[in-house]
């Protein structure tokens, strides 16, 4: 081996070291969030997702417990007439940068605290049981 190929081979394994000895990136949190009642006359749903905040416009509290628990429409019982009547908008700030699945994780305890109303959420396992969570 000459000195050229030792001294890459020593700086590729000293970026390799520093790469390893990076602390792991704290996961987002949410840092502010607004939940308020949808303009009446808004019907469709719109959003739009930056980096570190996201906004969902006109939606129904079912559609987002819905998409934030990742389960389907006949997975969600005990859900009040208004969570299908009722839009909402949806203003949320990260602490830093989230792929779309993270947000959607995000808004769980966020909906939850918000929209109490007893909702369950079946949850069918590949056992067939099933349980109300």
């Amino acid at each position: 081996m000459n000195c050229m190929t030792r001294s890459r081979l020593l700086t590729a394994f000293t970026f390799a070291g520093i790469a390893f000895a990076q602390p792991a990136a704290t996961p987002p949190a949410i840092d502010v969030a607004s939940i308020k009642p949808s303009d009446p006359g808004l019907t469709p749903m719109n959003n739009h997702f930056c980096a570190d905040r996201f906004t969902l416009i006109g939606y129904a509290a079912e559609s987002l417990i819905q998409d934030a628990f990742r389960v389907k429409d006949y997975q969600v019982f005990g859900a009040p007439e208004w969570t299908r009547s009722e839009r909402w908008t949806l203003e949320v700030k990260t602490t830093g940068p989230s792929n779309y699945g993270q947000k959607l994780e995000l808004l769980q305890p966020l909906l939850a605290d918000r929209f109490q109303s007893g909702v369950a959420i079946l949850e069918r396992r590949t056992t067939s049981a099933e349980s109300v969570i």
